[in-house]
């Protein structure tokens, strides 16, 4: 288990990007999306929340479209700062605004390559290998896992390690993938 996780931290370093001003109109444009685009929440628990608490609700598209004052009654009622926990306690991270913790992202569908310099879809051996740099780098704080919904299959075949090894198996493919040839370890 590593020691207690260093964030970025200097009392007097602050970055401001934007002005008041930008932060109030992306906060206007952003309730008006929420609004009249409204956003698409897959879940029929989420959808229930949303609904119970006077959003309209379309369950067909799953999209939900809730007025301003109901997202500003909301912000009203968020921590102005919270702990990303860990499974370990001594882990947690401080969310304040006063700290940065440096992580992967979770929004990676697309990579470089490393072998061949192309960009193409991300696929589960590229999860298995971004979680060992991670795992590795004493300075990465969290590994925020890719999440997208692709079959085995496509998976498979999108992945340069499985193509030319001819893997007929799905599940045979994936746990190699994450966990090696005999499915025990990231090694």
């Amino acid at each position: 288990m590593a020691g207690k996780i260093k964030s970025v931290t200097h009392p007097r370093v602050s970055l401001n990007i934007l002005s008041d001003e930008d932060v109030r109109r992306i906060h206007t444009a952003t309730l008006d999306v929420i609004q009249n685009i409204g956003v698409r929440f897959p879940s029929h628990r989420a959808l229930d929340i949303w609904e119970a608490h006077g959003a309209l609700v379309d369950r067909q598209t799953m999209v939900v479209r809730a007025p301003g004052h109901l997202i500003e009654e909301a912000l009203k009622t968020a921590p102005p700062a919270y702990a990303l926990a860990a499974r370990d306690p001594s882990q947690d991270l401080m969310m304040d605004g006063d700290h940065v913790f440096v992580g992967t992202d979770g929004c990676g569908v697309q990579v470089i390559d490393i072998y061949t310099g192309e960009r193409r879809r991300s696929c589960l051996q590229d999860v298995a290998d971004i979680a060992r740099v991670a795992d590795d780098v004493e300075e990465v704080a969290f590994h925020w896992v890719q999440s997208r919904r692709r079959t085995a299959r496509r998976d498979r075949a999108a992945c340069t390690s499985c193509a030319p090894s001819g893997k007929t198996r799905p599940s045979t493919c994936r746990r190699e993938h994450l966990f090696g040839a005999r499915g025990s370890s990231l090694d």
